[in-house]
């Protein structure tokens, strides 16, 4: 019975706020530019079969054709070296994510089409947030035989070449709207690690798309999200 009784509290407490008008903070679906957006972690298959039944909701067959999200976000946290994405990776690893898991004719942007196609969610654009790997300033000196990412012009370039190519590729479908870039690991270290934020927002935000944050309770950063440029952050509980 506890999770009653927690769930009565959450309730009566949303309840109190709402009706004595107070804000706790909470972005509107305006300002968050969505409403419901699930987390979708594509290191494994995502037939489209598979992505009909995750975007109705369904478990073992269609139960229903209307796609229950508006948004999703891409999460790949693993690259075919076997890199984190959420640690060190090289330009090598950013290309197979690009080329491979979300951009090919058999990537989850393609599946997703194709089971969009056959569920009802014509009429409007699912929209899509794509994660950018971590940048370590350290581990990445030779992220390519031309970048070395300690060097701020050279994360500059690699950032605006990644975001670009995201944003260059979402054109093809025609069912799918590109929102913004997903900042992958769930803390932002204090000195460089905010730099790098700083320099990724502006280019996401030069190329009219927006960033969005997932910190753990507590993380270093977790309350200084919009002095980095940050648009939306959601705090995990």
């Amino acid at each position: 019975m506890y999770w009653v009784g927690t769930l009565f509290i959450i309730i009566a407490i949303f309840y109190y706020n709402a009706a004595n008008r107070i804000d706790i903070g909470y972005p509107t679906v305006v300002q968050a530019g969505f409403h419901h957006n699930a987390l979708l972690y594509i290191d494994g298959d995502h037939s489209p079969e598979k992505l009909m039944l995750w975007l109705t909701g369904s478990y073992e067959f269609i139960e229903s054709r209307n796609v229950i999200f508006d948004t999703i976000t891409l999460i790949a946290e693993k690259t075919l070296s076997g890199a984190s994405t959420a640690y060190s990776t090289n330009k090598q690893d950013w290309t197979w994510l690009l080329e491979t898991k979300l951009f090919s004719k058999y990537g989850i942007l393609s599946n997703l089409t194709q089971a969009l196609n056959q569920l009802d969610n014509k009429n409007k654009k699912l929209q899509i947030i794509i994660m950018i790997p971590y940048i370590d300033s350290i581990g990445q000196q030779n992220f390519s035989l031309t970048w070395d990412l300690s060097l701020q012009n050279h994360r500059q370039q690699a950032i605006q070449w990644y975001v670009d190519t995201v944003k260059g590729k979402m054109k093809q479908y025609s069912m799918l709207h590109l929102w913004g870039i997903y900042l992958m690991r769930e803390d932002i270290s204090l000195g460089i690690n905010e730099q790098i934020t700083l320099e990724i927002s502006s280019i996401v935000h030069s190329r009219q798309l927006r960033l969005i944050w997932i910190p753990y309770a507590s993380a270093i950063s977790w309350n200084n999200w919009t002095q980095l440029g940050i648009d939306v952050a959601i705090l995990q509980p």
